[in-house]
């Protein structure tokens, strides 16, 4: 991370942000906001989307009920900002599944 505070990015359909402990999604149509602990995450997947699925990130743990899922427009996938965010959650993360 660049040391200038949190990584956010508002989507279109939500705001991603990581401070680098924690991931935090608010509205992606969840109810309130999501948070987990890099310690607890077991796996990132990032999803192109297709025909009939929009893209996605999702970060998953075994020890949290509810995943992390947030969902973007193509060109919001594609940009460096989600690039950057993603990139600094799996270093910091001890216990990520390659």
């Amino acid at each position: 991370m660049s040391g200038s505070g949190p990584l956010t990015i508002v989507a279109e359909r939500g705001v991603l942000t990581f401070d680098g402990a924690v991931i935090e999604a608010f509205g992606f149509g969840k109810d309130g906001a999501l948070r987990m602990h890099v310690a607890f995450l077991d796996k990132i997947k990032l999803d192109e989307g297709g025909r009939f699925s929009d893209a996605s990130v999702g970060f998953h743990s075994t020890k949290q009920i509810l995943p992390i899922e947030g969902i973007f427009t193509a060109e919001e996938f594609t940009g460096p900002e989600l690039a950057e965010l993603v990139k600094a959650v799996k270093s910091a993360a001890p216990n990520l599944e390659e």
